[in-house]
């Protein structure tokens, strides 16, 4: 009796070892698609919108933005894991790197959404006069407000997002560059060139509530919602005043070592900087006010723009040699760059549509579509106006706006499609 067990037991282990073999042949090798089309088809059909034994199920379809905006950690968990009566696990089924090119081909399916070249055709619809000449700079939506900061010589123009209307403005700012909006706290932080300092003003009234100093020329300004903490970047002086945003004090200074541009908060703690003549991207911490790493952007050289795609840990950085480098929040990898036009000065990332702009001095906007966090490719390149170098995303209605001058008429274009 025990040998005939000991047989079975054997047979067993030979079949299961068999189906591993078999499984290893058949998919060891084999890329996303060719696992997709045998794991995942029945379900979401072989183009990723689903099929009728799907949609009993309620599983999603895959160019939807709920799937798309799903970091590669939540997607690859997904997979593993199984989701509920939707969906069952895979770790048993398949290895990691199997279930990593899963994961990618199913980025692929992104370019569906109505990005890709022969859909966007995006274009100035608008242009919207303001009264007054002078210098500008950097510009900032308030989405939830839907307001639009204008830096314009002496003051902020404000306005209607939606109308292209002027609200209002904000007095006495000499040599304005950025705007900052604190939502949660009802303020706003404007950095003025000429003065060495920033305005504190009052999101509702738009009046002035409070001045701090900075260092020299402060440029670029951001809040950081992890720290509470605004982060004015002082082009003269090579440093970063940091400011506690609720007591409108200064909570310390950050010794950069160079020239700092523009920068982006990663909603965890870290303030991510250009340095554009050292051509490095600067680590910080927000909590503890040290630069933490310092990573070279080569070949992308004299980095001055920067957006991030937060769920996938990923910098966009735009450069005057004209390109876009693509970097590894983590590691500070330059995974790939690709060509843009000359002069940017401002990066967006468009988180619904995947759609990453570079507006260019020469008088366009580069668009970029990320098709999975490691693979890009140029959508489009939209004709804007000379020196309209600066820009903002209205992430509603995935609109731009630029500031530019025509003749003697200060002026904000709106782009979109």
């Amino acid at each position: 009796m025990a040998s005939v067990l000991d047989q079975l037991v054997r047979r067993r282990l030979l079949l299961i070892a068999l189906i591993f073999v078999l499984n290893t042949l058949l998919y060891g090798q084999a890329d996303g698609a060719t696992i997709f089309k045998s794991k995942c088809s029945r379900c979401h059909g072989t183009d990723g919108t689903g099929t009728e034994v799907g949609a009993a199920m309620g599983v999603p379809d895959l160019h939807a933005a709920e799937v798309q905006k799903a970091s590669d950690a939540k997607l690859t968990e997904v997979i593993k894991n199984g989701k509920g009566e939707q969906m069952p696990p895979f770790n048993d089924k398949l290895t990691d790197d199997q279930i990593k090119q899963l994961v990618s081909y199913v980025r692929e399916f992104r370019v569906g959404l109505g990005t890709s070249a022969s859909h966007s055709k995006y274009g100035i619809i608008k242009k919207i006069p303001i009264p007054g000449k002078g210098t500008w700079d950097y510009l900032t939506v308030d989405d939830a407000a839907r307001r639009l900061y204008v830096s314009h010589g002496t003051q902020v123009e404000v306005l209607d997002v939606d109308s292209g209307k002027i609200v209002g403005k904000i007095e006495n700012t000499p040599g304005v560059h950025g705007i900052a909006t604190a939502p949660e706290l009802g303020r706003g932080f404007v950095s003025n060139g000429q003065s060495s300092t920033v305005t504190i003003f009052d999101l509702q009234t738009l009046k002035a509530i409070g001045e701090v100093a900075t260092g020299k020329k402060p440029d670029a300004i951001i809040y950081d919602a992890a720290s509470s903490r605004v982060f004015a970047f002082n082009g003269d002086s090579d440093n970063s005043t940091v400011i506690d945003a609720a007591g409108g004090k200064v909570a310390g200074t950050i010794d950069l070592g160079g020239g700092p541009e523009y920068a982006a908060a990663d909603g965890n703690g870290y303030i991510y900087d250009n340095l554009e003549d050292q051509s490095l991207v600067l680590k910080i911490n927000s909590r503890t006010l040290k630069v933490e790493r310092r990573w070279p952007t080569s070949p992308c050289s004299s980095p001055s723009s920067m957006a991030m795609d937060k769920s996938n840990r990923r910098l966009f950085v735009g450069c005057r040699n004209k390109v876009m480098a693509v970097m590894n929040a983590d590691t500070g990898q330059v995974i790939t760059t690709l060509q843009i036009g000359d002069h940017v000065d401002a990066t967006a990332f468009d988180r619904e549509t995947a759609l990453i702009f570079n507006s260019n001095g020469e008088g366009t906007v580069t668009l970029i579509h990320e098709d999975t966090p490691d693979k890009y490719s140029v959508v489009e390149t939209v004709n804007t106006v000379p020196g309209a170098r600066t820009m903002a995303l209205d992430p509603k209605t995935h609109r731009l706006f630029l500031s530019a001058a025509e003749g003697e008429q200060f002026e904000v274009l709106v782009v979109g499609k």
